[in-house]
């Protein structure tokens, strides 16, 4: 499974950019924010780290999964969108880390606006993407009646694409209202698009074995 050429040297970028303007952060650092873009739990300042390494981790998860899937096989003809996803969360969580990174230095940054505004990013890249990806045992919508159909696998997810999608719409536009707004429609929406897809993929499961 290739890998992009140039998320690699964005993430190290990043990691090395942390490093040169470690000394600048303050003892604490926000770890966690309210939905009213407050902060509400600190850490220490090495946690930092952790953060700007989480992309290298990301990155070797999804070049390990794989590896390990009895249907590897399918990663090929779903390697353009597996690379999509892998490079959409990998990116996310660097603009996350440096979301932190200029709030701790002092940048006057809304975390409120920014993190959901990500959020509804990537959900509606995962809603483009998520239609071409085959059955597998680790990415897309992973429930019983998926992974034993592979008609009932397709349907599903051409559906959850479309619900990702209009979610990452929603969670974007809410951003700029509120972040309490933001909070409801993202929590909701997810709550909505998880009842949505088991029940639409049980119900096509029953329907096509019926007679079994």
């Amino acid at each position: 499974m290739k890998t992009a050429k140039w998320t690699l040297p964005i993430y190290s970028i990043s990691l090395l950019a942390t490093a040169l303007l470690y000394s600048r952060l303050p003892s604490r650092i926000p770890i966690h924010w309210n939905i009213s873009g407050e902060v509400d739990r600190l850490g220490p300042r090495p946690m930092i780290f952790l953060l700007a390494a989480l992309p290298f981790i990301i990155e070797a998860v999804f070049m390990v999964l794989p590896m390990l899937d009895p249907r590897k096989a399918n990663y090929k003809k779903h390697e353009r969108a597996y690379s999509a996803l892998r490079i959409a969360v990998g990116m996310f969580m660097v603009s996350i880390h440096w979301v932190t990174m200029l709030y701790s230095l002092g940048s006057p940054v809304s975390v409120s606006l920014l993190v959901p505004m990500g959020v509804g990013i990537l959900f509606m890249v995962i809603g483009n993407f998520l239609p071409q990806v085959k059955p597998n045992w680790f990415v897309g919508i992973r429930l019983p009646w998926t992974l034993a159909d592979d008609k009932v696998w397709k349907q599903t997810h051409r559906l959850g694409g479309w619900l990702f999608t209009i979610l990452g719409v929603l969670t974007l536009a809410s951003a700029i209202i509120s972040p309490r707004v933001s909070f409801i429609v993202l929590l909701g929406g997810i709550v909505l698009l998880l009842a949505t897809t088991v029940l639409y993929s049980l119900t096509l499961y029953r329907r096509s074995h019926s007679d079994t």
